[in-house]
């Protein structure tokens, strides 16, 4: 059985997103959750006043607010709410959410009871649990065929492309309401329940990656490692601010997202994060793997002259570079 009172969650903030912190906990409350860390990733001063306030004021829970001194990109945010949770013994299982995740009333209880079918026998330090990310399309891609390559790509793929792979087999469709087991090769932060013990076996997340990909890295050691990470039915989770990266895009054979977006630094960190993850832990076969970052690339250089945006495809190229270098951390000035 799990007990609540030894459930930490633990959510990272940044900017001006009080409001949605406060729905987020809001949300955990009524599933009766009442220990947080919210981990303050350098937010305006006005911001961290309203959370400190906030923490002070909800009666119904223990809210420790850290407050860092600039933004340590979700990758040291995690990290560091992480270590903060493991000081305290009470603190037997950590269940991780972005600001904007806002669970539904049944998801905790179903993520407690799963667990206890699935990871209690030996393996607390090889198992997590993911609470179903409803809007993710590419989640419910996969819960209705669970085929690996569609969340971490194929081997020898380059940002999820991959000339030599075949296309990906239809499978029966899966119902997620049902009890069929369903186990995913990664996972995102956020709906991440696990034990404790889990980090004494694959450590914390890599705070050098600063921004993106950081989660895949972090959760692909559990499953590397031979552990698993099972996708939990009867539990949703739903994003009340938009990600940049579900944002839809026109048709048009020129239209591109990375091309497009107007803050540069999610292309310079996703690309980076990407290749040196993918370099370093996906490629068995380096011909293969340049033939495939070679065919994006091109389209790209044709999209970015057709569009008049040859300095965003530079950009990409340098992260791509740094990426096979190795050069990681938090990139100077703005990318």
């Amino acid at each position: 059985m799990v007990d609540k009172k030894n459930i930490c969650t633990i959510v990272v903030t940044y900017g001006e997103r009080f409001y949605l912190v406060k729905e987020v906990v809001n949300a955990c409350l009524k599933s009766d959750l009442e220990n947080f860390i919210i981990v303050d990733n350098g937010s305006p001063a006005k911001n961290a006043e309203l959370l400190q306030n906030f923490a002070e004021m909800t009666k119904k829970a223990t809210i420790k607010i850290i407050r860092l001194d600039q933004n340590y990109g979700s990758a040291g945010g995690y990290s560091k709410g992480i270590k903060t949770a493991l000081n305290d013994s009470n603190n037997e299982y950590l269940f991780l959410l972005d600001d904007d995740n806002k669970i539904d009333l049944n998801t905790v209880n179903n993520l407690c009871s799963y667990w206890v079918e699935k990871a209690t026998v030996g393996f607390k330090d090889k198992t997590a649990l993911l609470a179903l990310r409803s809007d993710r399309p590419y989640y419910r891609e996969y819960i209705s065929n669970p085929e690996p390559e569609k969340l971490i790509g194929s081997t020898n793929s380059f940002m999820h492309y991959d000339i030599f792979h075949t296309k990906f087999k239809k499978g029966l469709v899966l119902n997620h309401a049902d009890k069929m087991e369903i186990r995913s090769p990664i996972a995102p932060y956020g709906g991440l329940f696990f034990h404790r013990d889990l980090i004494s076996n694959i450590g914390l997340p890599e705070e050098k990656f600063f921004l993106y990909i950081d989660d895949i890295e972090f959760t692909y050691r559990i499953t590397k490692s031979g552990g698993a990470i099972y996708i939990v039915p009867k539990t949703n989770i739903i994003d009340i601010d938009e990600s940049w990266g579900n944002k839809k895009t026109d048709k048009h054979f020129i239209s591109s997202t990375v091309l497009d977006e107007i803050e540069g630094f999610r292309i310079f960190y996703t690309f980076r994060n990407r290749v040196y993850f993918e370099y370093n832990k996906r490629v068995d076969n380096k011909p293969c793997y340049f033939i495939n970052m070679f065919i994006v690339l091109t389209k790209l250089f044709i999209k970015s002259v057709l569009k008049n945006k040859f300095k965003r495809y530079r950009l990409i190229v340098k992260a791509v570079k740094d990426g096979l270098q190795g050069k990681l951390g938090i990139a100077n000035g703005n990318p």
